[in-house]
């Protein structure tokens, strides 16, 4: 694993316990499933630009905001996916959450997200490759 990647996965197993809010962009507010990959990319000296806006309830991450995803970083084949790999996650059969890779665990993906379940905090669990729709890579260099 590269130090960047190892800073983003380091990163985003910090934010675990945040509590999840909405539109939440700091640690100290309150992070969603954007923020969170904003702010474990920062941490490995990774801005990405604030162009992800969407609206609660949306029933799919499309058009503008999947386009900003795809736009900011570079696509990776599921098989590839890496720790510090963001995936766009498949929720009811449709595009609708961003999860951080930080690991791998069997054929399963070991990932940190903001959880709007409950308890609505940042959580660290598995994800099966098949629920994921896109997987993209912001760091720009290889695993």
């Amino acid at each position: 694993m590269t130090e960047r990647r190892r800073l983003v996965v380091e990163a985003a197993r910090g934010l675990v316990g945040i509590r999840f809010r909405p539109m939440g962009r700091t640690a100290a507010v309150g992070l969603d499933c954007v923020g969170l990959v904003f702010a474990a990319h920062a941490a490995a000296g990774v801005t990405l630009k604030e162009t992800m806006v969407y609206r609660i309830g949306e029933t799919e991450m499309s058009g503008p905001l999947l386009a900003a995803v795809v736009a900011q970083g570079r696509t990776v084949a599921p098989e590839d996916v890496a720790a510090g790999d963001v995936v766009v996650v498949l929720v009811n059969r449709h595009p609708r959450h961003l999860a951080l890779v930080v690991g791998l665990s069997g054929a399963s993906l070991r990932i940190v997200h903001a959880s709007t379940g409950f308890p609505r905090k940042v959580a660290e669990g598995l994800l099966e490759r098949e629920d994921v729709a896109l997987a993209v890579n912001f760091l720009g260099e290889d695993t």
